[in-house]
C-alpha cells in the first residue's frame, strides 16, 4: 500500500479531517527537515495514530512521526509514542523495538538499547539493519 492509500484511507475515519490536517502539515515540516514544527503539528494526532489499530498498521505514518520527534531530540516524547505502541495489538513491534533501540542509543543507555535491538532481532532475526544497529552499540560500549 502506498502512503498516498495511506493518507486516503484516513478520510473514512470520523476524526479524519483534523487528523489529515495535521499529518500532513507535520509530513510537509518533515520533508523541509523542520523537525521541531513537524512534532507540533504530530502532537495533536499521537493519541489517535497509537490508539487505533487501522492507523497503528501504517506503519510509514508512524515511522515518521516517530523519526520526527528523534531528530527534534524529543527522546522523551519519542519513547513514549513507541512503547505506547508497543503496547497495542501490531505487525509492526519488530520496528518499534528497533526504534526503543536507536532512542536509547541516542540518550546513551546503551544496555537497554541491546535490550530492544535483541527483542527486534527475535521478531525478525533475518533483519541486517537491526543486527547492524546492536553491532553499533557493542562496538560502542568496546
Amino acid at each position: 500500500m502506498t502512503f498516498r492509500d495511506q493518507l486516503q484511507s484516513l478520510l473514512t475515519s470520523p476524526q479524519a479531517r483534523g487528523i489529515l490536517e495535521n499529518l500532513l502539515a507535520g509530513m510537509i515540516s518533515f520533508g523541509q527537515n523542520d523537525y521541531v514544527i513537524a512534532t507540533k503539528h504530530f502532537r495533536h494526532i499521537i493519541q489517535e495514530i497509537v490508539t487505533n489499530p487501522e492507523l497503528l498498521e501504517k506503519w510509514d505514518i508512524l515511522y515518521i512521526i516517530i523519526n520526527s520527534f528523534i531528530l527534534a531530540k524529543d527522546y522523551q516524547t519519542a519513547l513514549a509514542i513507541t512503547d505506547a505502541a508497543l503496547n497495542q495489538p501490531t505487525t509492526a513491534k519488530d520496528e518499534l523495538y528497533n526504534k526503543r533501540g536507536i532512542i536509547f542509543y541516542r540518550i546513551k543507555k546503551l544496555s537497554k538499547a541491546i535490550e530492544a535491538f535483541k527483542a527486534a532481532l527475535v521478531l525478525s532475526p533475518d533483519n541486517l539493519l537491526f543486527m547492524e544497529n546492536l553491532a553499533d552499540v557493542y562496538l560502542k560500549l568496546h
